[in-house]
């Protein structure tokens, strides 16, 4: 088409270019509106990941003293249980691997991403497929018995089968 047969279409069908204008503008308008790819976000935040952590070590430490108070000699009885890190989660993600190989190079396109799932409220969640505990990395025993070689043989073998840690990693002392 030459300009003037352009021109002569465009007076002609001024109404349907009016229209599709108003149409393309307003459609550039919603565009910043228009929700967003969700980005993975974490299911917990890291205080409740702290929180969750100390709450492990609490119930973790409180069976522990229970079974120690049990064991003859043992007496009065406080435990520290330390870990390497805390609770950690794992993500449902999908992963495409593609290779491209030529005769005289090698590439490799790796992609990853986050599954979310909606929940009741619409809102877009990362799903957590698994819960990793904290390992624990050593144990304090102060107890009663703590002076008693015996005793104190006793609490780091208990110690070593409860909690899959060396006896270099569990330390006891008598009570004050």
């Amino acid at each position: 088409m030459t300009g003037q047969k352009i021109a002569a279409w465009a007076k002609k069908n001024q109404k349907i270019l009016l229209v599709g204008i108003l149409l393309a503008g307003g459609l550039l308008c919603m565009l910043p509106s228009l929700p967003k790819k969700p980005q993975p976000q974490a299911v917990k935040s890291e205080i409740d990941i702290r929180q969750e952590t100390l709450d492990y070590q609490k119930e973790l430490t409180d069976e522990l003293t229970m079974l120690l108070q049990q064991c003859e000699g043992v007496g009065r009885v406080q435990v520290l249980i330390t870990f390497e890190s805390g609770v950690e989660y794992a993500y449902l993600k999908e992963e495409e691997s593609n290779t491209d190989i030529r005769q005289e190079d090698q590439s490799r396109d790796y992609s990853e991403r986050y599954l979310f799932v909606e929940d009741a409220a619409g809102n877009q969640k990362v799903l957590a497929v698994k819960r990793i505990l904290p390992k624990v990395r050593g144990a304090v025993v102060v107890c009663e018995g703590g002076n008693d070689p015996m005793i104190k043989r006793q609490v780091v073998e208990l110690l070593r089968a409860a909690l899959g840690v060396s006896a270099g990693n569990i330390s006891v002392s008598p009570l004050a």
